[in-house]
Parts: C-alpha cells; sequence; structure tokens
C-alpha cells in the first residue's frame, strides 16, 4: 500500500510540475507573440509606427531612411533618417522643395494655426501651418497691426502707409501701427494728423503740436 501511494504521490507531482512547465511554456509563447505582434508591421502599410518610444516612417512595411515630411493620418510631420523628430518646432523648411516652410510643434505642421512666427530674428506670417509669402498688407497678432510684405514683417517701414485693403494710412514704426500715438506726422512733403496711429482722415480743426496751433483739414495741416 505505501508503494501504491508513493507512486500515486510521484505521478501527481509529475502532472502538477508537467503542468506548471506548460503554463511556463504558455506564458512565454504569448509574451513572444506580442513582442512579434508590436514589431510587426503589414506589408501594405505606409505611415509612422510607434515602437518601443521612437516612431519609425514605413514605406510598404518597410522602414525607411526619410528626411523630410510626411503625410500621415491627416497630418504632416518631419522626420530624419525615419525618425520622427518630435523635438522639432519652429519655422522648417522643406527639403524636398526650398520654397516651402512649415510651422512646426514637436515634428508636426500646425495646420489649424494661423498668424506670426519667429525666425532668425524676424517675423514671418504663415497661413494654416505654411509660410504664405503672397501677402501683403496689414495683420493683426497679439494686440497689434503689423505691415507685411511677401510674408515678412517689413521693420524697415516707418511713417505713415496706407492699407490698400481699407483706403486707411497707418502711422508705423518698425512695421507696427503705433496706435498709443497722437500728433502730426510728415508724408510726402506734407503734414497729416494722426490718432491713435490712424490718419484721422475725417477730422477738420485746431491741432496743437509740439508748443504750436495748426489747423487741420481732412486730417491735413494747413500753415
Amino acid at each position: 500500500n505505501n508503494d501504491t501511494n508513493n507512486n500515486n504521490n510521484n505521478t501527481n507531482n509529475d502532472t502538477n510540475n508537467n503542468n506548471t512547465n506548460n503554463n511556463t511554456n504558455n506564458n512565454n509563447n504569448n509574451t513572444n507573440n506580442n513582442n512579434t505582434n508590436n514589431n510587426t508591421v503589414d506589408k501594405n502599410f505606409t505611415g509612422l509606427k510607434n515602437q518601443g518610444g521612437t516612431v519609425y516612417y514605413y514605406e510598404n512595411g518597410v522602414k525607411t531612411s526619410k528626411n523630410g515630411f510626411v503625410d500621415f493620418d491627416g497630418g504632416k510631420f518631419f522626420v530624419a533618417s525615419g525618425k520622427l523628430v518630435s523635438d522639432m518646432n519652429g519655422l522648417t523648411n522643406d527639403p524636398d522643395k526650398s520654397s516651402d516652410w512649415y510651422y512646426l510643434a514637436n515634428g508636426q505642421a500646425q495646420t489649424q494655426y494661423t498668424g506670426l512666427v519667429e525666425y532668425d530674428g524676424a517675423w514671418f506670417y504663415v497661413g494654416n501651418g505654411k509660410l504664405d509669402t503672397n501677402i501683403t498688407g496689414y495683420v493683426a497678432y497679439d494686440t497689434g497691426m503689423f505691415y507685411v510684405g511677401l510674408g515678412r514683417i517689413m521693420t524697415e517701414v516707418n511713417g505713415l502707409a496706407q492699407d490698400t485693403a481699407t483706403g486707411a494710412w497707418y502711422y508705423l514704426a518698425n512695421g507696427q501701427v503705433q496706435n498709443q500715438y497722437t500728433g502730426l506726422a510728415m508724408y510726402d512733403n506734407a503734414w497729416f494728423y494722426v490718432v491713435n496711429g490712424i490718419l484721422a482722415s475725417d477730422y477738420t480743426g485746431n491741432v496743437t503740436y509740439d508748443g504750436s496751433t495748426f489747423y487741420v483739414v481732412n486730417g491735413m495741416l494747413y500753415m
């Protein structure tokens, strides 16, 4: 009877050990399968894929060494050596088309953004995340008004300058409307009355400037 019990115990132990080993092997297989699935890319896949914290760019299921912009899932992204450059911000040139510049945040073009951005000490106008060199005129930004030519704030423009879109004249310094300024300004050898940075073309009357009083008709000074 003791031998029989011992045999039964040995049999049970062997069975338990086998079950344990099988479970361990199954877990390892599942882990391996998961790793394989995470790293596997369909041969028809083209786009970005995060693998181990690094985002790679694939074409037809193969990692690339692409440098430049790629389109994926409705967005535009910048990659270098086939990897997303997530720390790239600001205006960035397209190496495939030197005339194109995009405004980036974390390596992605900010297509929802329209406004002014700084680059290399100058300010530029961006429309839907892309540098717009076709725009010339006045642009509102951060409570100010700026004169833009060919997509850049014209810091060399000072004095009175007309807004061809509205016909209004503004008084500028370094390309920015001086909305805090009220007084006289010279343009084309004539003097004009400016109120809060705008030529007061609807004003007729006396104006005191630099200790003297002048008569103004429709914003223009008569001496």
